[in-house]
């Protein structure tokens, strides 16, 4: 491409492209990168938010992504031990991709990972039964 230029952000092969030489390389451009560890690849992403049941009992629930896998946890209260959700309720889907579209819209995750959900959300309202 003419009038690009790459840098590198690490000493491993992760890099970056400018269209424009002109912008520096430093400041709010530099913090787009704080979700890859030095090797290159992206660290685990935890994203958390309480919900209630039907009997009314709180839950803390937590959503992570590793290598593109998403796992749920949830305990009800802080010494509890964390317990998996084997199925994640639709509304547990809507919760995480609200709070995607939101950190996206900060810079803090990609656009891959709120498709990725957007198709785990259509996929989980197929399979439930009463919508």
């Amino acid at each position: 491409m003419a009038g690009a230029h790459t840098t590198a952000l690490h000493s491993k092969s992760l890099t970056r492209t400018c269209l424009d030489p002109g912008i520096p390389l430093g400041g709010a451009h530099a913090r787009l990168h704080t979700n890859f560890s030095t090797s290159g690849t992206l660290m685990r992403q935890k994203i958390g938010w309480t919900e209630r049941d039907a009997d009314g009992v709180q839950w803390k629930v937590e959503a992570s992504r590793n290598r593109n896998e998403w796992t749920f946890v949830r305990r009800a209260h802080r010494r509890d031990d964390w317990e998996k959700i084997d199925r994640p309720s639709v509304e547990s889907w809507e919760m995480l991709l609200d709070n995607l579209e939101r950190k996206y819209q900060r810079r803090r995750c990609a656009w891959r990972d709120v498709e990725q959900v957007r198709d785990h959300l259509e996929l989980a309202k197929q399979q439930e039964p009463n919508l």
